[in-house]
Order: C-alpha cells, then structure tokens, then sequence
C-alpha cells in the first residue's frame, strides 16, 4: 500500500471542486478501496490543521473556526461541534482521535474542514501542502508495516 500521484490528484480534485476529475480518478484506481485515500487525507487534514492555526492557536480559536465552517456550509448535511473541534484538537496536540463517531460521519466532517482549512491556499501551495501529506502519509504506512 503506498500513495500514488493520482490519489494526490484525487484529493486535489475533491478541495478544489473538480468532481469530474475526482470521479474519473475514482473510476480508475477505486478510491474507496485500501487505506491509501483516507490516509492521505488525514495526513492533509494534519498539516492544514498546522498550517491554519499559528503556534499560539487556542480551543477558542478552533471552537470560532468550526461555528464559521458551520454558518458557511448550513445547506449541507450538518456538522457536529463536537466532532469537529475534537478532530481539529486531536490534529494539532498530536494525540489520537477518541471522540466516539460513525465512520462515515467522520470522514463527511474531515473532508468539509479539510476543504475550509485549504480554502485560502493558492493552488501552489496546496500541491506543496498535499506532497508533504503524501510523504507523511507514504512514511506512516511504512511504520505500520514494520510493525
């Protein structure tokens, strides 16, 4: 298992809303198939988490940035406080995520942060910030391995 090119195309299509490029990606390689996808983008949502929030960040300042991802995205599915603020928590003190969740309800609220957390980033920096995912992502699968 390791992380390809077209799973960092795939998410790059998803962030910047090219739900045809993402589909065709889809259709080629199985995104839903293995860990690969999901553990790319929980290494960007990671490294967006840093990148967003300054080094003197605070729960307030997360708790603020959740209530603006909730107003912002209010005509989709909701998106629970709790978890978002514990996801983005668990990100930036390096501790594991243990807020009791459903799987899908967990992925739905670490892509729609993860597309605010980069929504900023020119594209340029987003390629950078998903090859520095990619490798953080490449470098735990090999740990797991060796485990």
């Amino acid at each position: 298992m390791t992380i390809s090119s077209h799973h960092v195309a795939a998410l790059h299509a998803a962030l910047t809303d090219d739900a045809d490029a993402f589909d065709r990606i889809d259709r080629e390689i199985g995104l839903g198939e293995g860990r690969d996808f999901p553990a790319l983008l929980t290494m960007a949502f990671i490294t967006a988490s840093h990148l967003r929030f300054a080094s003197d960040w605070s729960t307030a300042d997360v708790i603020k940035f959740v209530s603006q991802v909730r107003i912002c995205d209010g005509d989709r599915a909701p998106v629970s406080p709790t978890l978002a603020e514990q996801m983005i928590l668990s990100a930036l003190r390096d501790t594991p995520f243990s807020v009791p969740a459903e799987a899908t309800a967990t992925a739905y609220t670490q892509f729609i942060l993860m597309r605010r957390l980069v929504s900023d980033l020119g594209d340029e920096r987003l390629s950078l910030l998903l090859a520095q995912a990619q490798d953080s992502a490449n470098q735990w699968i090999a740990e797991q391995a060796s485990i």
